[in-house]
């Protein structure tokens, strides 16, 4: 039944109702009773019909027009018959649903015909104001609620819930949305982003001709590390009809183990979606799926790769407006880089060193023997351990340093330590701090080197050889943080 006619039966069983339980004189029946009054003589007159044309309009019709409309129609026809108090409570319930939105996801009448549409958004080329990867983009009505669109807007990684308001035909965002945003250096003070303030949005078209036009004004907010810019510019977007199948991106090649295995979509899928990973030195298992606004916008797992290794994904369900699902997509893990030898670095070999330099000194003397290793500010350094049946934990010796020119940074700075078994989920992580620290040249320059502490972390549950990372900070702009180490002594116990 269409808008138009069911506000047109709402609007009579709203008078009957009215003229039910108005509690007027009407003709008496055969008995002389009046108690019940007859819809002849207690019709509401054209203004009330009106009335209550235009309050049906404000409770549930998004074109308001169509209320009053009814009303007006109903004062020149409305049929004089004698009404039940059980029809007219019935008509009362009825409304009360309607004006709720019970019963219908929308909260107003009937589907509007936009419901389920989707549009491939994209944007001008050349957009200054655009920030990131502000395309593809997915926005697909959902219903309505409250006589206000809804939509979900998608991008790479996210979905986000979008109302917009109807005046005349106008659609008008009810409240800002990202379009795009960039981290561009991890020290900046925070994340690049563009964002749509304000717009209106357009639908045209039918069919698959059909078309959504967004205009409005975004703000872009670009950072580093000692400045914060914002920018405002108006702005414009283009939808069709979406044909566009999803597509995953992973890890890449070269990935390193401790960085987070992830995958995003660039159109967010349905929440039932899953995908399967099948590595080629394991056994296949499943990633937990990230989700926003109720649909899957990417998985993630905590698994720690073991290096060398190929992975193949594949991916089940269909993106948010049922069209497809992405293509399988593999990557894989750091190289392989070998396994440490437990001699205190002594041999002076390399195997299962990824990120550090072994030297005789640094500053300082070795921490014992001749030799130890040096972990280089903001140079994630991994050091792979050959897994020893019954170990508990894993033990180094560690002198943390502050690589910064004297005054330029707190003398007390720290170092992150983690401790993860290949192939499992989860790692013990901690933080070594200097402590006080002794000065020492190295090169022109000079570091502070912090005192000697001998660390012990938990083994991961888990089977597999283990994997070591340390990683400190590597800054150096408005300010000065950089963080590096003297490692000796690693080994498993």
């Amino acid at each position: 039944m269409n808008t138009t006619r069911t506000l047109y039966w709402l609007t009579l069983v709203a008078l009957f109702a009215a003229c039910s339980s108005s509690g007027g004189a009407g003709k008496p029946d055969a008995a002389g009773d009046t108690s019940r009054g007859d819809t002849a003589d207690t019709l509401p007159s054209s203004p009330d019909s009106n009335e209550v044309g235009a309050d049906l309009a404000q409770d549930v019709a998004p074109d308001r027009s169509v209320g009053q409309d009814v009303g007006r129609d109903l004062a020149g026809d409305f049929p004089p018959e004698r009404v039940d108090t059980p029809l007219a409570e019935a008509g009362k319930e009825l409304l009360a649903e309607v004006a709720s939105g019970a019963g219908n996801e929308a909260g107003g009448i009937g589907p509007d015909p936009r419901v389920g549409e989707a549009f491939d958004i994209s944007v001008p080329s050349g957009s200054s104001w655009c920030v990131g990867a502000c395309q593809p983009a997915t926005a697909l009505v959902t219903g309505l609620a409250n006589g206000n669109l809804q939509l979900v807007w998608g991008r790479t990684g996210h979905a986000t819930v979008l109302s917009l308001s109807s005046t005349n035909g106008t659609f008008t965002l009810g409240s800002p949305v990202v379009l795009g945003e960039k981290n561009t250096w991890q020290y900046a003070r925070c994340t690049d982003t563009s964002t749509l303030t304000s717009a209106t949005f357009t639908f045209a078209g039918e069919g698959t001709n059909r078309t959504l036009s967004i205009a409005g004004r975004v703000t872009a907010v670009q950072c580093s590390d000692d400045y914060t810019m914002s920018s405002d510019w108006d702005a414009s977007l283009s939808g069709k009809a979406d044909h566009r199948t999803p597509i995953a991106y992973g890890p890449g090649a070269n990935a390193d183990p401790y960085a987070g295995l992830s995958i995003n979509l660039d159109k967010p899928m349905a929440a039932d979606s899953t995908v399967t990973v099948t590595p080629s030195g394991g056994p296949s298992f499943t990633m937990a799926a990230r989700t926003e606004a109720g649909y899957v916008v990417g998985f993630d797992s905590d698994m720690i790769m073991p290096a060398g290794q190929s992975f193949h994904a594949r991916f089940s369900g269909l993106d948010l407006a049922g069209i497809g699902t992405p293509s399988d997509i593999e990557w894989s893990s750091l190289s392989d880089f070998g396994v440490l030898a437990t001699d205190g670095f002594e041999s002076g070999s390399t195997s299962g060193i990824s990120g550090g330099t072994v030297v005789d000194s640094y500053g300082v003397p070795a921490i014992s023997g001749q030799k130890m290793l040096r972990v280089a500010p903001g140079v994630s350094t991994l050091l792979h351990l050959a897994a020893v049946p019954g170990a508990q934990r894993v033990l180094l010796d560690i002198r943390v340093l502050n690589e910064c020119s004297a005054g330029a940074t707190p003398s007390q700075v720290s170092i992150a330590v983690k401790v993860g078994v290949m192939g499992s989920g989860g790692a013990e992580v901690t933080t070594v701090s200097t402590g006080s620290t002794t000065s020492a040249t190295v090169g022109t320059g000079s570091i502070g080197v912090g005192q000697l502490t001998s660390l012990t972390l938990p083994l991961p549950i888990g089977a597999g050889d283990v994997l070591v990372q340390l990683l400190g900070a590597g800054y150096l702009g408005a300010g000065c943080m950089r963080v590096g180490a003297l490692v000796d002594n690693v080994r498993l116990e």
